[in-house]
C-alpha cells in the first residue's frame, strides 16, 4: 500500500515525461544486461508488422550508451516537463504521438528519394523526438533565457534554431546521399516542423486546452470554443464566418443610409 502511495504520488506531476524517462531506464538496462532485442521490438520498421504502426511512436523509447541516456533524460526532463506542466499531461502526449509519427514518416521519405529507405529502422531515434521538444518549448517562451551548457546565457530562440541546424547536419550525414544530402538533411526537420506549426497554430488561435476542475454540483459551465482542439481547428471558419455577418450587417447599414438620404416624399 506505501509503495503504490509513492508511485502514485510520483507520477502526479508530469507522468508522461516520468514514464518515457522510467522507460529509457528499462530498456537500456534490460538491453545491456539480458541481451533483449529492445530495438526489434520498438523500431519503426514500414516493411514488416507490427512495428509499421507501432514503431511511428515508440522508436523514440530506444536508448544506446550511458552519456545518451543521462543528456536526453536531462534535455526531456527540463524542457518537456516544462512543456507538460504548462499543456497539461493529455495534451503534451497527443503532441509527442503527432510530432514522431511526422517524423518517422517524413524522414522515411528523404531515405526512400535520396538514400537507402532500410536505413530508416536505425536512424529514427530519441533525437528526433527530443529536438521537437526543444524547439517547442523554445518558441512557446522565445524571450526566456537560459544558461546554455551552464555557461552561455542563450535565448531561447537561439535554442530552438540551434538544435534545428544540429539536428539537420547529424542526419544529413547519416546516409550516402552524394550531392543530395543537402536536401536529405531537410527531411531530418519533419518533427521539429509540426513542433513549431503547432505552436504557431496555438499562438495564433489561443486555444487553450480544457482543464477539468472540481465545480459545484448542478452547475452549468459555458467554456470557450477555443477551450477544446475541436474549437480551436474550427477558429478559422468561425472567424471567416464572423468577418462575413459583420460585412453584411456594415453595407444593409450604408443601403439604410443612403434609402433614408434620397427617400421620396
Amino acid at each position: 500500500m506505501a509503495f503504490s502511495q509513492r508511485a502514485a504520488d510520483f507520477f502526479r506531476d508530469m507522468p508522461v515525461t516520468k514514464t518515457i524517462l522510467l522507460l529509457w531506464v528499462v530498456g537500456f538496462l534490460s538491453s545491456f544486461f539480458f541481451n533483449l532485442p529492445i530495438d526489434n521490438w520498438l523500431a519503426f520498421d514500414p516493411y514488416h508488422a507490427p512495428n509499421l504502426f507501432t514503431g511511428l511512436v515508440t522508436y523514440p523509447l530506444i536508448i544506446h550508451g550511458v552519456i545518451n541516456l543521462l543528456f536526453s533524460g536531462l534535455m526531456l526532463y527540463w524542457f518537456g516537463g516544462s512543456l507538460e506542466r504548462s499543456w497539461d499531461s493529455r495534451n503534451y502526449l497527443l503532441f509527442l504521438l503527432v510530432v514522431d509519427a511526422v517524423a518517422a514518416l517524413v524522414w522515411y521519405g528523404g531515405l526512400a528519394l535520396f538514400s537507402d529507405p532500410g536505413l530508416v529502422i536505425g536512424t529514427t531515434n530519441a533525437w528526433m523526438m527530443i529536438a521537437a521538444v526543444i524547439v517547442a518549448w523554445a518558441w512557446t517562451n522565445p524571450n526566456e533565457t537560459i544558461l546554455f551548457w551552464f555557461v552561455l546565457p542563450l535565448q531561447a530562440r537561439w535554442v530552438g534554431w540551434l538544435t534545428i541546424v544540429l539536428l539537420y547536419f547529424s542526419y544529413a550525414g547519416m546516409a550516402d546521399a552524394g550531392p543530395w544530402r543537402i536536401l536529405l538533411g531537410l527531411f531530418a526537420l519533419g518533427g521539429v516542423g509540426a513542433a513549431r506549426a503547432y505552436v504557431w497554430y496555438r499562438r495564433q488561435w489561443g486555444w487553450v486546452p480544457r482543464r477539468h476542475t472540481p465545480r459545484p454540483a448542478h452547475t452549468r459551465v459555458i467554456r470557450h470554443p477555443s477551450s477544446t482542439l475541436l474549437g480551436a481547428l474550427t477558429r478559422p471558419y468561425r472567424e471567416w464566418q464572423r468577418r462575413r455577418r459583420i460585412a453584411y450587417l456594415q453595407k444593409t447599414i450604408m443601403l439604410g443610409d443612403e434609402d433614408k438620404g434620397t427617400g421620396t416624399r
